[in-house]
Order: structure tokens, then C-alpha cells, then sequence
């Protein structure tokens, strides 16, 4: 691959258009966001996998179809003779990793794994970073549920409530098939009420009609025929039983049924709309994944998939002045207030004891006073506050203070971590 080199000097360095950085300490509303996530993950149960910048272009023909945009715009380039393309998004990685795998009899699995997509736009590169969760191997509705549960949460912890959350199925094979035949004899009958594309699709890919989002494709799928009516037994089953799961968890949701995902989903088909800009966009989507799998020549692994923008999150929050506290959102379990050069020292080993003993902890070395950091104390929503002044700190004191109630009591060093676990219940 040819380089070249660049002999300019710029006093300063521009980035690439399209593409944006992300300083948590100097952007509060991604500072909450990436902290939400991540609690999320680990709350649920979800172990990360890291995915690489690079893949093979036909990974992204497999997954998305040759058509789509995320395919038509990848970034590609050739290393010793191979064609590779920096990723769009982050699902056929998954994919392909999965694809790979044999997964144990009963056993479930859960990933998360997060990170930016790059493709080409007309005028300059488009950026998004996406966060996703996988369950793959033996699980049921429940399961469902539970990732459903896990972003719903998400977005509740963030402050928008306003998410309009629809859902459906596909079916098996055999009812899928069976319902594109019936959609493409009824849009055969409004063959002319179409746009140009989707009456090119109705010989070959009925389906694709559903996911045309001009207005005149729209009116005449109000009155389309639904997969509902043709599901078979088992999928009717499941999706009844993940209804009921759902309304156990307060979980509000709209039956959306010609909803059918990307182009090679199967199973639950997911989408959560945010209003932004006025109009309602898709800021999240989940899908069964054991089709894709398998066009990649894997296992028929039984797989169920969510992934999120998490700029469309940022737009979203930033949209409605929206900048949740991510020391609230961490939910620290105790505040240390250290008072003096000598006190901060000793809270440095303080900090990790408690770290390693499993304890949360939001610590501040700074000199903002007592009655400043345990007002923060407060708001962080700390139950414990450990105080350690200079004279604490050649004792080897420390002064454990119940946030709420203010009653407060001096500990040894050498106790404070047993005592903080034994007020936690632990």
C-alpha cells in the first residue's frame, strides 16, 4: 500500500470531518452516558468482547445485504493484495465471532461491546458509537426480556422517558415464507400506489416494501396484511410469553406488526424511537440473530441481539438540556473526605482497601472543605462517608458518617473496611 508524506506544518492538527472526539471530562452528557452503559452491562450480567477497527468487506454483503447503505459506503482499502474495510458498525463482528463458536448444551452466554463505525458520506466520513448486548446459546422469553429490560433501564437511568418502544415477530421459516406470499398478492393490487423501488420488489422481495419509509409506501401498508395472522405455534407461544414478560416489568410497548428488521432477522424484532428534531428516531434495535449465523456459514446458535446509538443518546439528551450526574448514576457506596495533605495520603490506601473489598467509591483528594464534600456526599447519594483529618490520619482513625441521619463514629484503620462492609450488608 502506497504512503505518503505529508512535509506540512499546521500549528494545529484538524480532525477528519464527520469524525468527533469524546472527552467525558469536559462533556458531561457522554460522561453519563458511557457511566450508564456500563452499569447496565454489569448490573445484567454482561461480559465484554473488544472487536476489531478492520474486516472483510464481504462480511458486511453477508450480514447487511449488497444494497444497504452501510455496505455502499464502507471505507475499504488493500493490505498485501486483501481487501479490507474499516467497520460501519458493529454487528457483523459480532456475527463473525459467533459464527466461530460451539456453544455448550444450556448454557447461556452474554456480551456487550461498544464502539465507533466509520462509513463514507456524500460531503465527509459518517461517525456513530454504537453500545450492543448479545445473549447467545440456551435461553428462552425470558432472556428477551431481560436485554429488553436491560436498555429500557438504560434509557430511564438517563432521563428519557419519552422512548416509544415497538415490537413483533417473524416467525418461522415456514410462516415467513408464507406471509410474503400473502403481502405480494396484496401489493400486487397496489403495485401503482408505490414508489418506483418497492414495485420493483414485489416479485422478488415483498418484505422489503415494509421498510419503506416514504410517506405514499406508508399509507398503503396500514393496510397490509400482518404476520401475526400466519405465525405458527411455537413463535405465537414465545411472543405471548414475552408480552406477559414484558408487562411484568412495567415495560410500556406498542405492537408494531409490520415491523421486520434488518434484512435477515429472525425471531423478536425490536425498535425504540426517541421525538428529536420532530420526528420519531430509531435509536435502538434488537433482532434474533440465527439466520445471520448461519448465512455465515456458522451454527444455528440461538441468538438475540441489541445494539444502541449512542450519539443519537447524546443528540437526544443535549436536545432536552438533559445531563444526568454521572456520580449519581455510579451510585457510589461511600465518599471519602479527606482534610489535609496528610489525610488525602492516607485516603490513597483507604481507597484501594475498599476498592478491593468490592466497595464502590468516590473519591476527591482536592481541598473543597468539609462541609462541601459531604454536601457532595449527599447528592451523590452516598450512604457512608469516611472522614480523615490530619489528626485522624496519624492515629490511623477514620470517622464513618451515615449521610442521612449525620450520626457519625470513629473507627481504627484496621476495622473501617469490615465495619463499611457490615452498614452495606455485605
Amino acid at each position: 500500500m502506497e504512503r505518503k508524506t505529508v512535509n506540512t506544518f499546521t500549528k494545529k492538527s484538524i480532525s477528519v470531518p464527520g469524525n468527533f472526539d469524546i472527552v467525558t471530562n469536559q462533556d458531561s452528557v457522554w460522561q453519563s452516558v458511557l457511566v450508564a452503559c456500563d452499569i447496565v452491562a454489569n448490573r445484567y450480567g454482561f461480559t465484554r468482547v473488544e472487536l476489531p477497527i478492520v474486516e472483510d468487506p464481504l462480511l458486511y454483503n453477508a450480514v447487511y445485504g449488497t444494497e444497504d447503505v452501510r455496505v455502499n459506503s464502507l471505507i475499504t482499502t488493500e493490505v498485501e493484495g486483501r481487501a479490507v474495510a474499516i467497520r460501519s458498525g458493529l454487528l457483523p463482528s459480532v456475527l463473525r465471532l459467533l459464527s466461530g463458536m460451539k456453544p455448550v448444551e444450556s448454557e447461556l452466554t452474554k456480551w456487550t461491546f461498544s464502539g465507533p463505525g466509520v462509513r463514507a458520506g456524500v460531503k465527509q466520513v459518517v461517525t456513530d458509537y454504537e453500545f450492543g448486548l448479545e445473549v447467545w446459546g440456551a435461553f428462552n422469553h425470558l432472556t428477551e426480556a431481560q436485554v429488553i429490560g436491560a436498555v429500557w433501564q438504560l434509557f430511564s437511568m438517563l432521563g428519557l422517558s419519552d422512548v416509544l418502544f415497538e415490537i413483533n415477530i417473524r416467525g418461522n421459516t415456514a410462516s415467513q415464507e408464507q406471509y410474503a406470499g400473502v403481502l405480494k398478492e396484496f401489493l400486487k393490487s397496489k403495485r401503482y400506489e408505490l414508489c418506483d423501488a418497492c414495485a420493483d420488489n414485489i416479485s422478488d422481495n415483498p418484505i422489503e416494501v415494509l421498510r419503506c419509509t416514504k410517506i405514499e409506501c406508508q399509507s398503503v401498508l396500514g393496510e397490509a396484511p400482518t404476520v401475526l395472522d400466519y405465525l405458527d405455534e411455537v413463535s405465537r407461544k414465545h411472543f405471548t410469553n414475552l408480552l406477559e414478560a414484558l408487562e411484568e416489568l412495567q415495560i410500556p410497548y406498542q405492537l408494531s406488526p409490520l415491523l421486520v428488521g434488518m434484512e435477515g432477522a429472525s425471531g423478536t424484532i425490536v425498535s425504540l424511537k426517541l421525538p428529536m428534531a420532530g420526528r420519531a428516531t430509531v435509536v435502538a434495535q434488537a433482532e434474533g440473530h440465527t439466520g445471520l449465523l448461519q448465512r455465515l456459514g456458522g451454527k444455528p446458535i440461538h441468538s438475540f441481539g441489541l445494539r444502541v446509538s449512542l450519539l443519537k443518546i447524546h443528540e437526544a439528551l443535549v436536545e432536552r438540556a438533559l445531563a444526568p450526574d454521572f456520580r449519581a448514576l455510579r451510585s457510589p457506596e461511600v465518599y471519602l473526605v479527606p482534610l489535609g495533605e496528610l489525610a488525602a495520603k492516607r485516603s490513597l490506601r483507604l481507597f484501594r482497601d475498599l476498592t478491593e473489598a468490592g466497595v464502590t467509591v468516590f473519591d476527591y483528594f482536592g481541598y473543597a472543605g468539609v462541609k462541601n464534600q459531604l454536601k457532595a456526599a449527599g447528592e451523590a447519594s452516598s450512604p457512608i462517608a469516611l472522614i480523615m483529618g490530619q489528626k485522624e490520619a496519624v492515629d490511623e482513625v477514620v470517622i464513618l458518617r451515615d449521610v442521612k441521619s449525620g450520626m457519625q463514629e470513629a473507627f481504627s484503620y484496621d476495622k473501617i473496611v469490615i465495619e463499611v462492609k457490615k452498614r452495606l450488608g455485605r
